[in-house]
C-alpha cells in the first residue's frame, strides 16, 4: 500500500495516520528508495520559501524514484499558484479521503515509475532525459503560462524547478526532443524575445530615424481640399474652431472639407520634422535597442509524450555523441560493461598480479548540443578523437547516460590512468574553448578495480557531492 511522505516546517496537526501520510526529512527524501512512496507531500502554509527550495531540492535530485514522484504542496488558498508541484490542497479540507484520492489519481505515475526503475536504476544527472522522463510519465500535454516574474515570459509549471544554468535551457530542450520526434508540439502562438539576452520584454517604440530619440511629439497633417493646403492641425486651430491659416475658410466636416492624410512627428532633440518614423525594441532586461525584425520570433507550444519518447524515457536515449562514438570504437552497453567488469574482477582477484583501474568521467555533452543543434556533430566527432587518444584496443567504455562515461582501462594502474586522464582533460579543455568560447564544467574520478568493486555504489559515490 502506497503512501504519502510529509516534509516542511510545519506546526499544522493534520490528525493523519502513519498509514497514509509517513512524516520525513529532506535528507531521508535523498537517500531512501521509498518504493512505496505514493507523492511527496510538502507543507507550504507556514513558509512559501522554504517549501519551494523542498520541492526544487526533489525535483533536481538524481535518483529517478526521487524526483520522478508527484509532488502535492498544502496550501492555505486554493487560488495560491507554486511552481514544480502535480497539485496543491487547502490544509482546511485535507484529511485521509483527500489523501487516498490523491494515491489512486497518481497510482498510474507511480506505475510507470516503478517500472522505469526496475529497468535501469542508474541516476539520471542528464537534464535533457529528466525532461523526458517527467513529460512522459504524466501523460499529459505541457501547456506554457505566462508569467512576469520569468524572463522569457512563459513557463511550464511542472518543469520550473528542474534547474538549468541559462534561463532559455527549457525552450532549448523541448525544441531538441521535438527535432528527435521524442514529444510532438502544438502551436500555441509566437513571441518576440530580446536578440542578446532572451527577454520576452520588450518595449516597441517610435524613434527618430536622424538621432533614434523617442523624444517626439506627433501631430495629424489637414489637407484642405477647396485650396489644397497641407498643414498640421495645430496650424488650423484658432479659438477651438477649425480654420485654415491659408484661405482662412472654416473646415467642419472631415471627408467633406478636409481630410487627415498622414502624421508628421517632431524630435525634441535635434529638431528634425519627419512622417516616417523608425521603430525600435527595448530589452526591459538588458537595455539594447534593435529593430524588431532582428529580434527572435519563438513559437510557444504546448508538448506531449510520442510513442519514440515513451520508449526512450523507459530505456534511455541514444545522444548524437555516443553514436559517433559507436563505430570508433566498441562502445558496450550498460549490461555489458557490467558483465566484462565482473570477469575483469574475477581475473583480478584470481590471479592477483594485475591491475586495472576504472575512471569515471562526466561533462555536459547535452549542453554542447543545445547549443550548437546541428553543428554539434562536427565538434563531436573532434571529441571521439580525443576519446581515442586514451584507449587502446583492450580497453572497455560506456555510456551510462547523456553525460556519464565510465571506461575500464586493463592492465593500467591509477597512476597511469591519472597521466592518460590529464591529457583528456587538457584537449577537451582546449577544443570546447576554441569552439564555444568557455570552458564546461568537467568532473573525473579514478578509481583501481579491486573484487571489492561495486559500480553501482561507485557511480553513486561519484555523484553524490554534484547532487543538488
Amino acid at each position: 500500500m502506497r503512501k504519502a511522505y510529509l516534509m516542511g516546517n510545519t506546526d499544522n496537526n493534520f490528525d493523519l495516520s502513519n498509514q497514509v501520510v509517513q512524516p520525513i526529512t529532506e535528507q531521508q527524501a535523498g537517500i531512501q528508495e521509498n518504493k512505496d512512496n505514493a507523492f511527496w507531500l510538502i507543507d507550504s502554509c507556514r513558509d512559501k520559501d522554504a517549501s519551494i527550495d523542498i520541492i526544487k531540492n526533489i525535483r533536481n535530485q538524481f535518483k529517478p524514484n526521487v524526483y520522478l514522484r508527484p509532488i502535492v504542496a498544502i496550501v492555505n488558498q486554493n487560488n495560491e499558484n507554486i511552481f514544480g508541484v502535480d497539485a496543491v490542497v487547502t490544509a482546511s479540507k485535507l484529511n485521509e479521503e483527500i489523501i487516498n484520492n490523491l494515491i489512486s489519481r497518481f497510482e498510474p505515475i507511480n506505475q510507470w515509475i516503478d517500472k522505469a526503475v526496475r529497468h535501469s536504476n542508474v541516476q539520471d544527472s542528464g537534464y535533457v532525459f529528466k525532461i523526458l522522463r517527467l513529460i512522459v510519465s504524466r501523460e499529459f500535454e505541457f501547456v506554457p503560462e505566462t508569467s512576469p516574474q520569468k524572463l522569457l515570459g512563459y513557463t511550464y509549471p511542472l518543469l520550473d524547478l528542474v534547474e538549468r544554468q541559462d534561463d532559455n535551457s527549457l525552450f532549448k530542450v523541448l525544441d531538441l526532443l521535438e527535432s528527435q520526434s521524442l514529444i510532438s508540439g502544438r502551436f500555441i502562438t509566437k513571441a518576440h524575445f530580446c536578440c542578446h539576452c532572451e527577454c520576452a520584454f520588450l518595449n516597441f517604440k517610435e524613434v527618430c530615424p536622424q538621432c533614434n530619440s523617442d523624444h517626439l511629439n506627433s501631430d495629424e497633417l489637414i489637407h484642405h481640399f477647396k485650396c489644397s493646403h497641407v498643414a498640421e492641425a495645430s496650424e488650423y486651430e484658432q479659438e477651438g474652431e477649425m480654420v485654415c491659416p491659408k484661405c482662412d475658410r472654416k473646415l467642419k466636416h472631415i471627408g467633406v472639407d478636409y481630410d487627415k492624410p498622414s502624421i508628421v512627428h517632431h524630435c525634441n532633440e535635434c529638431n528634425n520634422r519627419f512622417q516616417e518614423a523608425t521603430i525600435l525594441t527595448q530589452c526591459f532586461n538588458c537595455g539594447r535597442n534593435t529593430e524588431p525584425e532582428n529580434q527572435i520570433v519563438r513559437s510557444i507550444k504546448a508538448y506531449k509524450s510520442t510513442a519514440i519518447g515513451s520508449n526512450a524515457a523507459i530505456y534511455g536515449m541514444d545522444s548524437l555523441f555516443s553514436k559517433i562514438l559507436q563505430p570508433k570504437f566498441n562502445l558496450f552497453s550498460t549490461k555489458d560493461f557490467r558483465q566484462l567488469l565482473l570477469i575483469e574482477k574475477e581475473r583480478i582477484g584470481r590471479y592477483k598480479i594485475s591491475t586495472s583501474s576504472l575512471v569515471f568521467i562526466q561533462f555536459d555533452i547535452e549542453k554542447i548540443y543545445i547549443s550548437l543543434g546541428a553543428n554539434a556533430h562536427e565538434l563531436f566527432t573532434e571529441l571521439s578523437e580525443i576519446f581515442k587518444s586514451i584507449l587502446r584496443s583492450s580497453d572497455v567504455i560506456s555510456s551510462q547516460n547523456e553525460s556519464l562515461f565510465i571506461l575500464l582501462l586493463v592492465e593500467t594502474s591509477t597512476q597511469q590512468a591519472t597521466v592518460a586522464l590529464s591529457r583528456f582533460e587538457q584537449g577537451i579543455g582546449d577544443l570546447l574553448t576554441h569552439n564555444l568560447g568557455y570552458q564546461l564544467d568537467f568532473l573525473s574520478h579514478i578509481e583501481q578495480v579491486s573484487q571489492e568493486t561495486e559500480l553501482d555504489q561507485s557511480i553513486d559515490e561519484f555523484l553524490k557531492p554534484n547532487v543538488s
